[in-house]
């Protein structure tokens, strides 16, 4: 597990601007036109001013019309190109892949199982209590600024034990917030903004897509906790979110994992008692491919949004038993 200490201030390199051969270029033109060349001997006033004005027209549609367009006309070229070949039915699910504003670009996750003391309970099935914890790294890769969400929630089973979100962290250029605020309903009051002025400058695109763990709706029963702190993050900047909590389940069960954001190469591992199996599972078309070894499990392609994480953990003995008794079925069906 990456420790929190080492994301921080963690930005990614941009592209270099073209902002300033631009206003170089411009110069260059105000300088042929303005300057009165006629004292250095010099005489080419028409070449000159046309020469000029060429520079300075030139350098104002860089600055103008390929800045702000280009990224659009090439998400139009993108869409017309590929949705041409494609059903009516997954066009616009092509837009919506196209449009992701924000993806994760690494996801380290840890699952521990541990038996619940459950003396007390002796004709119910022994319980399983599933603690998470998990760093996210989200990258904003659109063009404009991007409030992230700052939540994360856990199910409710009611297996006797609560439910519970134990801790939201969150690092953004330097800075720390942690939190755990329990959300029961619409937040009236708005919380502070992180935003890297320190206006409190609201991004264009609205917030409320969920991108943490475990989402739920308000129709099911469930723990959800929060940072008071809204996150804006500037376009290629990221941020690192640290969420812990956990669940109580049966000895045989299954946790599930759902997120809103594209999660690059994802890793979960896992431990249980010796008297357990696990398995995790990526609900993604290349899940034939995943990797294991010693518990740890890892997606070397893309988890596209709400293609959850699946956990399946099951007794060792009756895993036994059952194999053999479904043995004997089939020779018996055979």
């Amino acid at each position: 597990m990456r420790p929190l200490s080492s994301v921080l201030s963690r930005r990614v390199p941009r592209d270099r601007s073209p902002v300033v051969g631009l206003v170089i270029l411009a110069l260059v033109g105000l300088t042929l036109t303005a300057v009165d060349w006629t004292e250095f001997g010099l005489s080419w006033t028409h070449i000159r001013t046309a020469l000029g004005e060429s520079l300075i027209v030139a350098a104002a549609l860089g600055l103008t019309v390929d800045f702000f367009y280009k990224r659009a006309l090439a998400r139009d070229a993108f869409e017309a190109s590929l949705g041409y070949l494609l059903p009516e039915e997954l066009k616009a699910e092509l837009r919506w892949i196209y449009g992701q504003h924000i993806i994760c670009v690494e996801h380290q996750q840890r699952i521990t199982l541990r038996w619940v003391d459950d003396d007390d309970r002796p004709l119910e099935p022994r319980r399983v209590r599933v603690d998470y914890e998990l760093f996210r790294t989200m990258r904003n890769v659109s063009n404009e600024r991007f409030e992230h969400p700052t939540f994360a929630s856990v199910e409710e089973w009611f297996r006797g034990e609560p439910s519970d979100v134990d801790l939201v962290e969150a690092v953004v250029r330097g800075k720390r917030y942690v939190g755990g605020t329990l959300v029961t309903r619409a937040v009236d009051v708005e919380p502070p903004v992180d935003g890297p002025d320190g206006n409190g400058a609201l991004p264009s695109r609205s917030p409320g897509t969920s991108l943490a763990p475990s989402q739920l709706d308000w129709s099911r029963p469930g723990v959800e906790r929060t940072i008071d702190r809204r996150i804006v993050i500037e376009p290629g900047e990221e941020v690192t979110f640290r969420y812990r909590g956990h669940e109580i389940h049966y000895e045989s069960g299954a946790y599930h994992d759902t997120y809103g954001a594209p999660t690059v190469r994802p890793v979960v591992t896992v431990e249980t008692p010796p008297e357990l199996r696990a398995v995790v599972s990526f609900a993604n078309r290349g899940r034939a491919e995943a990797t294991a070894l010693g518990g740890r499990y890892v997606l070397p392609t893309v988890l596209l949004p709400f293609q959850p994480i699946v956990v399946r953990w099951w007794p060792a003995d009756k895993h036994d038993e059952w194999r053999r008794a479904y043995a004997e079925r089939m020779r018996a069906e055979g």
